[in-house]
């Protein structure tokens, strides 16, 4: 999976991951490693970072082989009780990994394969993964595609009030703020409102509005795909700026919107928000 920066690719691995869990009641492991971006590849420093992710309490211990027969075995042991003997491991910020990286992992695929464990690897990343991808196809080097980039996936922004909507909904009833209190985040800043049937999904077309209008004064490249980082800042300032103990109906304007936006600094990142250049033919 690829996208921009800032487009929420890492809260959607900790999202999903969340629903996995709920749904296989606990019986998927799951793991999400980070994948850190170094001069030099180094096969000792990675399978340490690996087992430091899994909370292995000998990461440090041994040489490189030594590391990945450690992981291997863990990772075995995590999948043992599961019926299925499945393992889901999702590589974020996977465009740091390099051609070397590639060869560890199937080391690491092959070592699980043996043992009867079916893992699956989802990478998560920027679009420099669609052209590893691509190289890895041209080299006929399929053993890589087959095993971690099968199919691929674009990662969109918001592109559309009703997208917005959806993203307010959580706000307003899907959230518990604070953490225990049973309360939305619409109803901690908006208590009075709230009760009264007040609701920030009612705020979607304006602040698409406001978003838009920013995004031209700022002559930004690319096509209407918001940032959910720019917008969840956004909606956050609005609620600590603007939150009102006493209205029945707050009054937000689309120039406060506007000012949000502006706050949160979207009008100034044009040189990464842009999905423009990505290839139209993945395969």
């Amino acid at each position: 999976m690829f996208g921009p920066p800032r487009f929420g690719k890492t809260r959607a691995i900790t999202y999903v991951a969340k629903q996995l869990e709920a749904k296989f009641e606990g019986h998927l492991p799951i793991v999400v490693f980070l994948c850190r971006e170094h001069k030099y590849p180094n096969e000792n420093v990675f399978f340490e970072e690996f087992l430091t992710t899994l909370g292995h309490g000998f990461s440090a211990r041994g040489k490189s082989v030594e590391k990945r027969g450690r992981l291997s075995e863990y990772l075995r042991c995590m999948a043992a009780d599961n019926p299925h003997r499945r393992l889901v491991i999702f590589l974020d910020e996977a465009q740091n990994l390099q051609p070397q990286h590639y060869k560890w992992l199937v080391d690491i695929y092959n070592d699980l394969d043996m043992s009867r464990v079916r893992p699956t690897f989802i990478l998560v990343g920027q679009k420099e993964l669609v052209a590893r991808r691509k190289a890895f196809v041209i080299a006929k080097r399929f053993q890589l595609v087959g095993r971690f980039m099968v199919n691929t996936h674009q990662f969109p922004g918001l592109s559309s009030p009703e997208e917005i909507r959806v993203c307010l909904h959580g706000y307003d009833e899907n959230s518990d703020h604070p953490a225990g209190s049973g309360w939305s985040f619409t109803r901690f800043y908006f208590p009075t409102a709230y009760v009264h049937g007040w609701r920030l999904v009612g705020q979607a077309e304006t602040i698409w509005q406001a978003f838009m209008e920013v995004k031209k004064k700022a002559r930004l490249p690319g096509g209407d795909e918001l940032p959910m980082q720019f917008f969840s800042y956004s909606v956050e300032y609005v609620m600590r700026k603007y939150g009102n103990l006493s209205d029945p109906e707050p009054h937000l304007s689309v120039q406060i919107w506007k000012e949000a936006v502006e706050k949160s600094g979207y009008h100034l990142c044009g040189d990464f928000i842009t999905a423009e250049g990505f290839p139209d033919d993945l395969h």
